[in-house]
């Protein structure tokens, strides 16, 4: 036996090395196989041969015949070589490709017509059915029927009545397309008289449009909504459905006589000569059509009274407007006109006038034959001076004049009794730089010039001064000063304060911002002013409300503008950003040196969230009392220098991502009533509380501290409000903090906290201590409490039957 265990272990003292592992590719398939290979090399992978081909790049398949190895590239019967059969080379009806002469698609090959035969002569007429010999050709059964086929009448409309009576239809007219013809809305309706000569001029709109190739994106719609037989009919533009806004590509209304007096036509149209034919419109709308000029024989349209031809490429307003003598309202609005002309002022019942959008630079004498005119939008154009006779329209209402490039207004426009209607006058966009002393004037009958303006737009101009008189537009609804030269002491009136209750409050809709620098207002205007640049003055560039020559008068303070400067720029989306756009101007205070400090900083749930640390310097804000960024995705800790605020009466910052301890320092901030930190990452003790604090609300839950409630908690009598629950706080419940004067809420739920409830618990109107680790037994005076919770701890005794403790724990 000793000598086989010797024999034994020389073999396994003896037995040789394993042979060394080999790297390599391993699979059979590849390139690179190595058959040695023991494990497989990720530094040097398989390698592949390229689809149809092998490892030495030749062809293992045919190729196509572009050459391409394995392609799908296949000659058709044409001789084009290409991997698309939906253009290949097909047999006309003879079997020939590409027809007598071989060439393909040169328009000699044979066709089928629509009964089927090869080069034959049925033909679709104007109802779009097969025809043969003027008789309908029935494609199902192959046979000719005894009903003619459909022709245009007279007035080239198609014989439609014949090809359907289900749908909409009309009469022919006579051979001279004269008189009137009957249209019938639906089977059994009452026709309507539809007069033929207007019929004639819808025809001819279709006509010149389908041939033109305006109306293809149309035709579908169009013909959807009347009798879906493959054309467009006349009676059909006006149920052209709608231009998903809620308008209709087109609409018609007829009077009793059959005349055509309402027509919409909002689509790419251009208009026939015979269009002056519709002399009984009273209506015409021609908006975003792309016109660039208009047929002639429009002047004979006398009886029109509304014309809009807005949102086209007209250039020139054209002279045949001029014989238009009963029109009301004119809409020229964004085209591209460069010129008003005179023949405008021959138009004596216009009440509106829409030319707005266009490139005019003056505005006629004869606007003041106008006298009937309520309505005059000119804006956005290069109007630079105005005519002295535009103060005639004493019955004007609406005039906007801005975004233009006036400098100065009529003097006669001062004159009491002129424009006396007035209710809407925009300025706003010019280069004005002074308006008449007298504009705003009162006579001695107490009637005010333009004293019945509700609105009045001066802002974006270059105004150096308000007249004296402004406070006499008692009427006045809204006042737009801003963005101007205005600042200078007395350039803004006291009569401006008009417009202001007792109590300083603005009584209309007023903007005054962004003038000079370092205003000067009246006081009345001075206490609802916003931030005003003044870097004359202010370190910081800015200051709140009334400006004075004075340095530092309301200055914010630069301390405080830093800070706030930190804050942005350790927030990624606020970069660029100024201190004034993340903080309203209401959030700051002056102090006894007149500078505006920062009392309140507002940044709840901001938009873009805050996505940094809270910044050392906060600590600067000596004079904040309430402090806000809860909701928002704050890093890092909480910086111990907060608590050098000693004014802070709020401090609210959860729901972030802060980790870290809870800071002794502010914890203990002696002004400090409302501490919210719940819903955050912290971690650590909660340190003691100070003696005399005036802490008022405390919620700490859903942190991760730990350890035991502070016995110096006691120090708190003040606090109402206690919530430390959902963190993992152990030991018992101090009985000092459940003796507090002013507790009335208290939630320790889900924590570890242990031993028994103390009877002083009753002191307390809600309670919450589920999911703890406390024992009982539970004194009979919670009965009295408002509500307790108990459930999920180790409550074993009886309880009193008041209350139900939930399910226990009571395992050894």
């Amino acid at each position: 036996m000793r000598h086989l265990i010797l024999i034994l272990i020389f073999f396994i003292a003896c037995k040789p090395p394993l042979p060394p592992e080999v790297v390599g590719c391993m699979d059979t398939k590849a390139c690179n196989y190595n058959e040695e290979a023991t494990m497989n090399d990720p530094d040097y992978p398989c390698t592949y041969p390229e689809i149809n081909q092998d490892c030495n790049g030749n062809c293992t398949s045919a190729l196509d015949c572009a050459g391409n190895c394995g392609g799908d590239a296949v000659e058709d019967n044409c001789g084009t070589c290409d991997s698309d059969p939906d253009n290949d080379c097909a047999n006309d009806c003879n079997g020939k490709f590409g027809g007598p002469d071989g060439i393909p698609d040169n328009g000699d090959e044979a066709v089928e017509d629509c009964a089927g035969i090869c080069e034959g002569n049925a033909y679709k007429d104007c109802g779009n059915q097969c025809c043969v010999d003027g008789y309908k050709y029935n494609q199902i059964s192959g046979e000719i029927t005894d009903n003619a086929c459909l022709r245009t009448d007279a007035c080239g409309i198609c014989d439609a009545e014949g090809f359907s009576d289900v749908y909409p239809r009309l009469d022919d007219c006579d051979e001279s397309c004269s008189g009137t013809t009957n249209y019938y809305a639906y089977n059994g309706a009452a026709p309507e008289l539809r007069n033929c000569s207007d019929l004639k001029v819808l025809q001819d709109i279709i006509d010149l449009n389908i041939e033109n190739g305006n109306v293809d994106q149309y035709s579908a719609v169009m013909d959807d909504s009347g009798n879906n037989n493959g054309i467009i009919e006349v009676f059909e533009l006006g149920l052209s459905g709608n231009d998903g806004m809620g308008g209709s590509f087109s609409s018609m209304d007829w009077n009793e006589e059959g005349r055509l007096t309402v027509l919409t036509l909002k689509m790419y149209l251009e208009l026939p000569n015979t269009f002056g034919n519709l002399t009984v419109l009273k209506e015409l709308i021609l908006q975003d059509n792309q016109l660039t000029s208009l047929p002639e024989s429009m002047r004979d349209l006398n009886n029109l009274e509304k014309l809009d031809i807005s949102k086209n490429l007209i250039t020139t307003i054209p002279e045949i407007f001029g014989d238009m003598t009963n029109l009301s309202e004119l809409k020229l609005n964004n085209n591209a006109i460069n010129e008003f002309p005179d023949e405008i002022g021959s138009l004596l019942n216009l009440k509106r006038i829409y030319i707005q959008n266009n490139q005019i630079s003056s505005i006629p004498e004869s606007i003041g034959n106008l006298n009937k005119l309520e309505e005059l939008l000119l804006n956005n154009n290069n109007i630079e001076y105005l005519p002295d006779n535009i103060v005639n329209l004493s019955n004007l209402i609406k005039l906007r004049l801005n975004e233009n490039q006036l400098v100065d207004l009529p003097a006669d426009i001062a004159i009491i009794g002129n424009l006396s209607a007035l209710e809407e006058l925009w300025l706003n966009g010019n280069q004005i730089v002074s308006l008449p002393d007298s504009l705003f004037a009162t006579d001695g009958s107490g009637e005010t010039n333009l004293g019945s303006l509700r609105q009045l737009w001066l802002h974006y101009n270059k105004l150096e001064s308000i007249p004296e008189n402004i406070g006499n537009l008692n009427s006045l609804e809204q006042l737009f000063l801003d963005h101007n030269q205005l600042g200078q002491f007395g350039s803004v009136p006291e009569s401006i304060c008009e417009y202001f209750d007792q109590f300083g409050q603005v009584k209309i809709t007023f903007k005054i911002d962004n003038n000079l620098e370092c205003p000067i207002y009246p006081d009345c205007v001075a206490i609802m002013l916003g931030y005003q640049k003044c870097s004359e003055h202010c370190e910081s560039g800015y200051m709140i409300g009334k400006g004075r020559t004075e340095a530092d008068e309301g200055c914010l303070n630069i301390t405080d503008w830093n800070v706030l400067l930190d804050m942005i720029n350790e927030y990624d989306s606020y970069n660029d950003l100024l201190p004034i756009e993340i903080v309203d101007e209401i959030h700051w205070e002056k102090d006894s040196q007149n500078e505006n400090r920062l009392i309140e900083l507002p940044m709840k749930n901001v938009n873009p969230k805050l996505n940094g640390i809270i910044p050392e310097s906060i600590s600067n804000l000596e004079y904040l009392k309430y402090l806000d960024m809860s909701n928002n995705e704050l890093k890092g800790t909480i910086p111990i220098t907060i608590g050098n605020l000693s004014m802070l009466e709020e401090i609210k910052l959860s729901y972030n991502d802060l980790e870290g301890g809870i800071p002794s320092e502010l914890i203990n901030l002696p002004q400090l009533k409302t501490l919210y930190l719940f819903g955050n990452h912290l971690s650590d003790t909660i340190p003691p509380f100070n003696d005399g604090l005036v802490l008022e609300e405390i919620k700490l839950y859903h942190n991760n501290l730990s350890g035991v409630i502070p016995e110096s908690i006691e120090n708190l009598l003040q606090l109402r409000n206690l919530q430390l629950n959902l963190n993992n706080l152990s030991g018992a419940i101090p009985i000092d903090l459940l003796t507090l004067p002013n507790l009335n809420m208290l939630r320790l739920s889900y924590n570890q906290l242990t031993g028994l409830i103390p009877s002083e618990i009753c002191n307390i109107e809600r309670v919450y201590l589920e999911n703890n680790i406390l024992t009982g037994p539970v004194s009979d005076c919670v009965c009295n409490m408002i509500y307790i919770s108990l459930s999920d701890n180790k409550l074993c005794e009886d309880s009193p039957n008041c209350i139900d403790i939930g399910p226990q724990s009571c395992s050894p």
